[in-house]
């Protein structure tokens, strides 16, 4: 095994590309900025390491250990931490989009900010992450996670929309201010009280694939989620019926209108 134990590795200087540290001590290392870009690093123990703002794009850290680690503005897009050990990690901020993170263990996290944009998260375990606030977790694969007792600050819900929640555990989980669209997949145990605490909202069309209904909000707040301070009801939603009644109402007051033309006209000759 290699011991790296409380080795100071600080700074962009640092560059461990690709590097071979499979199954490495890296207990409480110093790896703030530090380039790791595709470095193998399986089975690594990181607890409490010092990572923050380190380059670990397309590494290598399944079954990691990264308990209580600071990840704080950590560029771990793509990276593959399948298995891998996270509880109580600081992920503020952090770019883990398209990450692996199936199986993973995040239990108590911390994700303000944090992006995990269409990141693998299937079977993980999010029980009693703190999401704090902005968590982006749009087009994420959710599937079977557990997601028991997450919580958020109130005045931003994280980003729901897109994301496959198919058979995860809310039980006890904060959704309030969550947004969602018409392409996130609920599951079916999710309890009235946290249906009625997300945001719907309308996806950019340019987005994935088009919603299958569109809901009437104006495009700008759609684009800038912290705008978006409202949840539609079922009633504000376009229909035929709905569609029906508006024509209806345009046509009435269009023949209002010619008929009171008409009448100014006549009085006038009169």
């Amino acid at each position: 095994m290699k011991n790296l134990q409380n080795a100071n590795l600080i700074g962009q200087n640092a560059n461990l590309i690709g590097a071979d540290l499979i199954g490495a001590d890296l207990t409480k290392a110093n790896l703030k900025g530090a380039n790791l870009t595709g470095a193998e690093m399986w089975g690594a123990d990181l607890t409490r390491a010092e990572i923050r703002g380190a380059n670990l794009s397309d590494a290598y850290l399944m079954r990691a250990n990264l308990i209580q680690a600071n990840l704080i503005q950590a560029n771990l897009r793509g990276a593959n931490l399948r298995g891998a050990n996270l509880r109580e990690a600081y992920l503020n901020m952090a770019n883990l989009e398209m990450a692996v993170l199936d199986g993973a263990n995040l239990k108590g996290v911390f994700l303000t900010k944090a992006n995990l944009e269409k990141a693998d998260l299937r079977g993980a375990n999010l029980e009693g992450a703190n999401l704090g606030e902005g968590a982006n977790f749009r087009g994420a694969d959710l599937e079977g996670a557990d997601l028991r007792g997450v919580w958020h600050r109130d005045w931003q819900g994280p980003d729901l929309r897109g994301a496959n929640l198919k058979g995860a555990n809310l039980e006890g989980a904060n959704l309030r201010g969550a947004i969602y669209d018409h392409r996130t997949t609920l599951p079916d145990t999710i309890t009235t009280d946290q249906l009625a605490s997300l945001i719907l909202v309308e996806s950019p069309k340019n987005e994935m694939d088009s919603p299958k209904n569109e809901v009437d909000n104006p495009q700008n707040e759609v684009d800038n989620p912290e705008r978006v301070w409202f949840r539609l009801a079922p009633n504000e939603m376009k229909s035929p019926e709905n569609e029906k009644q508006s024509w209806l109402s345009r046509i009435s007051w269009g023949t209002f209108w010619i008929l009171f033309g008409c009448l100014c006209g006549y009085v006038q000759m009169v």
